[in-house]
């Protein structure tokens, strides 16, 4: 029997813990950023985590996939960086999956309410922006996004526990 408020209920826990260890994953880039292995497996259990959030949060089947494509992307880059890949590459490889993100969010939030939506499409400019610019624009400038995930993740959650 498929029981839509246990799944949501779930999905919510999901965005939570998902804000949670994004914001540890940006404390630790920027205390302890020679820590790779670390890094990395916070970034595929924050990845991982987020998977029943993409199920649950209201999304065409084609945005659905861009948002699971992204968590498969950066869990493989993740793992890519274990294992000692080039960190440009490893970083471009990451940005080009952030435009997937940009795409899942921003199709999520349009269909959301009025705070949700006003970041999350801060969050899809600020995100697919940076991606697509990243060569001329200092990495700092990919600062709002994370900010701006976080906050968004929150929201999802509280969006998320209200569906039936």
């Amino acid at each position: 029997m498929h029981n839509q408020t246990l799944e949501n209920k779930l999905a919510s826990k999901a965005a939570y813990a998902g804000a949670f260890l994004f914001a540890l994953l940006i404390v630790m880039f920027n205390t302890m950023p020679q820590n790779v292995v670390l890094i990395s497996f916070v970034g595929v259990a924050f990845h991982v985590i987020l998977f029943p959030v993409v199920a649950a949060l209201p999304a065409p089947g084609w945005a659905r996939a861009a948002g699971y494509g992204w968590l498969v992307l950066d869990i493989a880059v993740n793992v890519m960086q274990l294992n000692g890949v080039d960190e440009h590459l490893a970083t471009s490889i990451r940005l080009g999956g952030h435009v997937s993100t940009a795409l899942w969010a921003g199709s999520v939030s349009l269909r959301s309410n009025s705070a949700m939506k006003i970041v999350g499409i801060l969050f899809t400019v600020a995100i697919g922006g940076y991606s697509l610019t990243a060569p001329w624009v200092p990495m700092w400038g990919l600062y709002p996004s994370t900010l701006l995930l976080v906050i968004w993740l929150i929201l999802s959650g509280q969006m998320l526990s209200k569906l039936e």
